[in-house]
């Protein structure tokens, strides 16, 4: 049996085209059917919550400092304000963040170690439960995405000592 050795460069290729069938793929999974499903009791909560600009959010909470949801995700879902389809614009924003978690957890992971780089993206593209947060009107998805940013660069930041990375990580905490 003859053992096949590749190029580094060729992995990289491959691994390239893979990472881009995987975004492909799970962007398919994630946008089939995202729009038909009624609305649930939460996600009429973010209808309601998306109603106000950066201006009435920050006002709401100011009066709710104690309020639970994180302002990012209502101040993103408002610029599909006045919601001309409810089911299709809340959810928009999860769809995006949800696909951009694919490419995400392969660099997170790929710090770790190149051999499970992707396997985690495969399994990612793949998983139901993240498919089906990617569809909802909610922070969920978003949520996962910047916790994965800032989980990368914290890391790169303990890798390289750059203070450049360290502040992107104190920003992302801050959204």
């Amino acid at each position: 049996m003859e053992t096949v050795t590749l190029h580094p460069r060729e992995l990289g290729k491959r691994e390239i085209i893979i990472l881009f069938f995987c975004l492909l793929i799970g962007f398919v999974l994630r946008f089939y059917t995202f729009d038909k499903k009624s609305l649930w009791l939460d996600e009429v909560h973010t209808f309601n919550e998306s109603r106000d600009d950066l201006i009435g959010q920050l006002k709401f909470y100011k009066e709710y400092p104690t309020h639970l949801q994180p302002p990012l995700f209502f101040v993103l879902s408002h610029l599909f304000y006045p919601f001309n389809k409810p089911e299709r614009d809340l959810r928009i924003i999860p769809l995006i963040f949800g696909t951009l978690s694919i490419p995400m957890i392969y660099f997170l992971s790929r710090m770790f170690s190149p051999i499970i780089a992707l396997p985690c993206t495969l399994s990612l593209t793949f998983m139901a439960y993240h498919i089906s947060l990617s569809q909802e009107g909610r922070s969920y998805a978003l949520l996962m995405f910047l916790g994965m940013l800032s989980l990368y660069f914290f890391l790169k930041y303990v890798k390289t000592a750059k203070l450049g990375y360290l502040t992107s990580v104190s920003f992302l905490w801050l959204s």
